[in-house]
C-alpha cells in the first residue's frame, strides 16, 4: 500500500474534488459564504479519504499501533461533520447559531467518547495482537451518524418548500442519493469510505446551483429574462394569462436619490409581487423596472384577485407600479396576449399619473 494505490483507489474522488475548486474559483454565483464552507468539506473529504486508507493499512500491523484507535477514533468523528457542513450549504436558507449549537451537541458529547474508548472500552479497543474488539457501546457512532442523516434528510426535505416543484426534485434526489448510498454500504457492510459518495453529491449539487443561479435575478431573485423565453416555449399549453407591471418613477430615483435607492425599490416590489400572486403564478423580471407574471392553469377570476391583493400591498410603500392583464385563452398566444398586456399597462399607468395629479403630486413618470 502506497501513494500510487491510494491516488488509485480514490481518483474519482480526487478528479471531483478538484473539479469543484476549479468551479469555486470562476464561479460569480456562489455566495462567499458557500464558498467557505466548500473548501472546508473539500479538506475534510481529503483528510477523512486519507485518515481510511491509513487505517486500513495499520490493520495489517501484527501488533497495535496506538495509531490505529485514534485514526478510527477520528474517522467517526469526521463523518458526522462533513454531513453537518453539507447541510449547511444545501440549506436555502441560513442555520442559525442556536439551531446549529443543538444539532451540533450529539457529537460535542461523542467525540471525549470516541478518543477514548480504546481505554474504557466504551465503543471500541483493539488487542495488542491489532485485533478489533467491540466495547458495551459498539453501535454508538452508528447511532449518531444514523441521527444525522435522519436530520440531514428532514432539514433537506423541510427548507425545500422554498424551492420550486423540479428545484424540489433535484435537491430531494442529490440527498436522497448520497443518503442511500451510505445506507447500502453499512447494510451490506461494504467495507468503503463515504468520501466518494459526498464528493459526489457536493459536487452535482453545485452544478445544479450554478445552473438554476443563471436563471435567477441576481438583484430580486425573481426569474430573469431568459427564463420567461424558456417558459413560454415549453409551457406555453397551460399558461392561462399574462401580466406585465412596469414600476413608476425608478429613473427619477436612481437620478435624484442614487441607485442603491433604487435598488431597495425594486427589491421591495419584487418581494411584493412575487409574496402575492399565488402558486399559480411566477414573476419574472425582464428589464430594469418592467416584471411579467404568468399565471398558470388558473382562471380570470384568480388572476385579477391576486392583482388587487399586490396593489393593496404596493400601496403601503412610497413606489406605483402599472399593471396590464391579457387572459391567454382569448388570444392566440402567448406573445400576442403580452402584446395586450403591455397596452393595458401603458393604459394604468397614464391612469395612475393623472390620478396623482388630480391629488396635487409632483409626477415624473414617462408616459
Amino acid at each position: 500500500m502506497g501513494i500510487a494505490d491510494y491516488f488509485l483507489n480514490n481518483y474519482v474522488m480526487i478528479y471531483e474534488l478538484l473539479g469543484l475548486l476549479i468551479m469555486l474559483e470562476i464561479s460569480v454565483h456562489i455566495s462567499d459564504r458557500d464558498r467557505r464552507l466548500s473548501l472546508l468539506i473539500i479538506l475534510l473529504l481529503t483528510l477523512e479519504s486519507a485518515i481510511f486508507y491509513i487505517e486500513k493499512y495499520t490493520q495489517t500491523f501484527t501488533r497495535l499501533s496506538i495509531a490505529r484507535p485514534m485514526l478510527t477514533a477520528s474517522l467517526y468523528t469526521i463523518y458526522p461533520i462533513i454531513l453537518i457542513i453539507e447541510m449547511m450549504i444545501f440549506s436555502p436558507r441560513k442555520i442559525s447559531g442556536s439551531k446549529l449549537a443543538l444539532i451540533l451537541l450529539p457529537e460535542i458529547f461523542s467525540v471525549p467518547i470516541y478518543f477514548s474508548s480504546h481505554w474504557t472500552h466504551t465503543v471500541c479497543w483493539y488487542s495488542q495482537n491489532n485485533h478489533y474488539q467491540g466495547g458495551f457501546l459498539p453501535d454508538w457512532p452508528y447511532i449518531v451518524f444514523a441521527f444525522y442523516l435522519v436530520v440531514f434528510v428532514i432539514n433537506t426535505l423541510v427548507l425545500a418548500k422554498d424551492y420550486s416543484k423540479t428545484n424540489k426534485f433535484i435537491v430531494l434526489f442529490l440527498t436522497i442519493g448520497s443518503v442511500m448510498g451510505v445506507v447500502y454500504y453499512i447494510h451490506f457492510e461494504y467495507e468503503r469510505d463515504y468520501s466518494e459518495l459526498f464528493a459526489t453529491a457536493i459536487l452535482l449539487f453545485f452544478i445544479y446551483k450554478y445552473i438554476n443561479m443563471a436563471r435567477i435575478d441576481p438583484l430580486t431573485s425573481l426569474l430573469n429574462r431568459q427564463s420567461y423565453y424558456r417558459d413560454i416555449r415549453l409551457k406555453k399549453s397551460v399558461i392561462t394569462g399574462v401580466v406585465s407591471a412596469d414600476m413608476n418613477e425608478l429613473k427619477y430615483i436612481n437620478d435624484h436619490q442614487g441607485h442603491e435607492v433604487g435598488d431597495k425599490a425594486l427589491k421591495l416590489i419584487s418581494d411584493i409581487i412575487a409574496s402575492n400572486c399565488g402558486k399559480k403564478g411566477v414573476v419574472y423580471r425582464v428589464g430594469g423596472d418592467e416584471f411579467i407574471i404568468l399565471f398558470f392553469d388558473s382562471d380570470n377570476d384568480e388572476a385579477m384577485k391576486r392583482i388587487s391583493m399586490i396593489r393593496q400591498k404596493l400601496a403601503e410603500t412610497p413606489y406605483t407600479v402599472a399593471f396590464g392583464y391579457a387572459e391567454k385563452k382569448l388570444i392566440d398566444s402567448v406573445d400576442e396576449a403580452l402584446v395586450v398586456a403591455d397596452k393595458r399597462m401603458f393604459e394604468d399607468k397614464i391612469a395612475i399619473k393623472k390620478a396623482k395629479q388630480a391629488q396635487g403630486v409632483e409626477v415624473h413618470m414617462r408616459e
